[in-house]
């Protein structure tokens, strides 16, 4: 190995003329200086103890970084971040004083290597180091920000929030859960007064007419560039428009190392436009991907259930309805999309006619994707249920026999499409609507 690969691979903060750390006999104090040392300075925490926590604030920060030859700059009027007390036991002054030792280390090498461009540099071991990351990382409980601005030179973009709150309520372990790492509760986010204003010229928006142009097998490029921009310039003053939201994962342990996630999302902003979503999802044999607190681990190996979606999306309509009636070039290449979607899923309905599940799915889709084109609803609502109770593990497995099952053809490949779509008609529920 290189030496720029060692050295490439140690911390990042460490690869900067940052003074280590001193250790002191307040463990408050000793979060204070390594925080500010991993964000090579650029940050000045304040770090104080409550009974259970330790609180950081830090008021009018900003940071400065060239990226891809770019300026950014990220600020914020204050943060607040919060860790459970646990943390304190790496942070006493022994413990520490340990921990800041591999740290001068690791800069003794850096200087070495710098000066001499030398032989190679063998990465020196950091326990405590990497104890530290992994604890600070467990035990933060919740973060504030007000305030928030991030800038970025080119393209110009200004990402501004209000205000973000995060909070991790999960904990380390549940009646009779074999996990040692966080995993059952739940982990909030939640920012209000959210806007984005750029000048670049791409956004999902932009991009949506090529992955038609590619579904669709035809390839005009002009008619993508002229809708994509179009509907760019719409997306640009919907992200303009202050936003607000939420998201929260919640886990609960069901017993027999398996675990219960629910996922749930939602978004809204001054305009009207809105969206919601909803997943329900169950792992077995849980503990085998996190660090066990009991050995040996249960036998069995990880396993995911799918149990459902539900996802609505909602827009104010009008600004696109009035671009439909005043470009008359958009509204017309609109209409010839409409036009290949229906063709398309009529091939599609016509290869799936002997499934009256598959031909429902087929029909709805058409239906609904046709009537946001035309700009004759607002609303796309999605809802998938496993209605089998089959996991992935058990999904693939069937897949895997209806492969092996099908006479050898060495002039025919798997028609895989027909074969995902039947096991997905035999086993999930979906609607999918339009309004």
């Amino acid at each position: 190995m290189k030496p720029i690969l060692l050295i490439a691979a140690l911390p990042a903060a460490l690869l900067f003329a940052v003074p280590v750390p001193k250790a002191t006999d307040n463990p408050a104090e000793n979060l204070t200086h390594y925080l500010s040392f991993r964000s090579e300075g650029k940050l000045s925490p304040e770090c104080r103890t409550t009974q259970t926590q330790f609180v950081c604030e830090a008021v009018r920060q900003a940071l400065e970084e060239v990226e891809d030859n770019a300026t950014v700059v990220t600020a914020f009027e204050k943060g607040t971040v919060a860790f459970n007390r646990a943390l304190e036991v790496l942070l006493q002054k022994e413990t520490f004083e340990a921990t800041t030792k591999e740290l001068e280390e690791v800069e003794r090498l850096r200087r070495q290597y710098l000066a001499a461009k030398g032989p190679e540099i063998p990465p020196p071991p950091t326990p405590g180091v990497d104890a530290l990351e992994r604890a600070i990382v467990g035990n933060l409980e919740a973060l504030d920000i007000t305030g928030f601005d991030h800038y970025r030179q080119a393209p110009s973009t200004h990402l501004h929030i209000d205000a973000l709150h995060f909070a991790n309520r999960m904990k380390r372990t549940a009646d009779g859960a074999a996990f040692a790492e966080r995993v059952i509760g739940s982990v909030i986010l939640d920012y209000r007064g959210a806007t984005l204003e750029t000048n670049a010229s791409d956004s999902a928006f932009a991009a949506t007419p090529n992955l038609l142009e590619a579904w669709f097998d035809t390839n005009d490029t002009e008619r993508a560039d002229y809708v994509g921009s179009r509907l760019h310039t719409l997306y640009a003053a919907e992200m303009a428009s202050p936003f607000s939201g939420s998201f929260a994962l919640t886990n609960s342990f069901e017993g027999n190392d398996t675990i219960d996630t629910r996922f749930r999302s939602r978004n809204g902003n001054e305009r009207g436009n809105s969206d919601t979503m909803a997943l329900h999802l169950t792992l077995r044999n849980a503990s085998a991907l996190f660090t066990p607190a009991r050995t040996p681990q249960p036998p069995g190996l990880p396993d995911l259930l799918f149990n459902s979606l539900h996802a609505q999306s909602s827009t104010d309509g009008k600004a696109y309805r009035e671009l439909l009636k005043t470009d008359k070039r958009f509204a017309a290449y609109i209409g010839q999309y409409d036009i290949l979607l229906r063709r398309t899923f009529d091939r599609k309905r016509e290869k799936f006619a002997y499934s009256p599940t598959l031909t429902r799915w087929i029909t709805e889709a058409e239906s609904a994707f046709s009537a946001l084109l035309r700009g004759r609803a607002d609303t796309l609502e999605i809802s998938v249920i496993n209605r089998s109770g089959l996991s992935a593990i058990q999904l693939f497995s069937l897949l895997m026999g209806q492969l092996t099952a099908l006479p050898p053809s060495p002039d025919r490949r798997p028609d895989m499409e027909k074969l995902i779509a039947d096991t997905a008609a035999a086993h999930l529920e979906v609607r999918i609507e339009a309004r």
